[in-house]
């Protein structure tokens, strides 16, 4: 499974979708990587320094959700919105009950 990155959203870090059996994975960002602005993993020059969040393990995002039955063309909305994590909300997760993997 390929997971396409999102790196201006404060929400999501990362998505997967299969057209075939409409299921969408969606990695939700790790908030205290997010607060400190350093790459999980990396110290503030940038350079690994063997440090990892105790909430992602180093991987940037703290959790994956599964949704189903979502079309190719909601998948398409939040790619092109201006703010995917408020067009994830908007037509997956206030509409969808997803399961935490």
């Amino acid at each position: 499974m390929t997971y396409e990155h999102f790196p201006d959203s404060g929400n999501i870090h990362s998505l997967s979708h299969d057209p075939d059996t409409k299921e969408l994975h969606v990695r939700f960002g790790c908030k205290p990587c997010q607060k400190t602005g350093i790459v999980p993993g990396r110290g503030s020059d940038g350079e690994p320094d063997g440090n990892h969040c105790p909430d992602c393990k180093g991987t940037g995002y703290a959790s994956t959700y599964l949704y189903s039955g979502i079309p190719v063309e909601t998948v398409e909305k939040i790619r092109t919105s201006p703010s995917a994590g408020s067009a994830l909300h908007q037509h997956v997760v206030k509409n969808i009950k997803g399961r935490k993997l």
